[in-house]
């Protein structure tokens, strides 16, 4: 994820997170000697999928998801900074596709709602980058889809 960069989500099963990296947390193992870490969720003992990362495709930004604080954030790459915070989903899996011109579009699924939301982020929005421009939720109950 993100060209020269590898990303990793630290997600708190025990024994598969790095030695020196805390649960709810991801990391940028970029070039050189210095690693970056973030904290986007609690530090809690949990399953793989309690922290989770998709890319954008176009090297700008990682997202990422944590359940245990319900959010999914999107992060600028390079400056480590979290651009956008999406609060009251708690991801399961996350999915990211977008570019310059036409913004980026994440989904997220939320198993324990049974659910997936999707939510577009277009280039030029607010100067702080809080607000997502549209945002559609699915929920997925066992006997087909119904859209809201």
């Amino acid at each position: 994820m993100g060209g020269e960069h590898i990303w990793a989500a630290d997600g708190g099963a025990p024994g598969h997170t790095p030695l020196g990296v805390s649960p709810g947390t991801v990391r940028d193992y970029g070039p050189g000697p210095t690693w970056t870490t973030m904290r986007v969720g609690p530090n809690l003992i949990g399953d793989e999928e309690q922290t989770t990362l998709a890319s954008d495709g176009d090297g700008f930004s990682i997202w990422a998801g944590n359940k245990d604080s319900k959010t999914v954030r999107q992060i600028d790459m390079s400056l480590h900074t979290t651009l956008l915070t999406i609060h009251g989903i708690a991801p399961g899996g996350l999915a990211a596709v977008g570019n310059s011109s036409t913004g980026d579009t994440v989904w997220a699924s939320d198993p324990a709602h049974n659910l997936v939301a999707g939510s577009t982020r277009r280039p030029g929005g607010s100067q702080s980058g809080s607000r997502s421009r549209a945002s559609l939720c699915v929920s997925l109950p066992t006997n087909g889809w119904s859209g809201s």
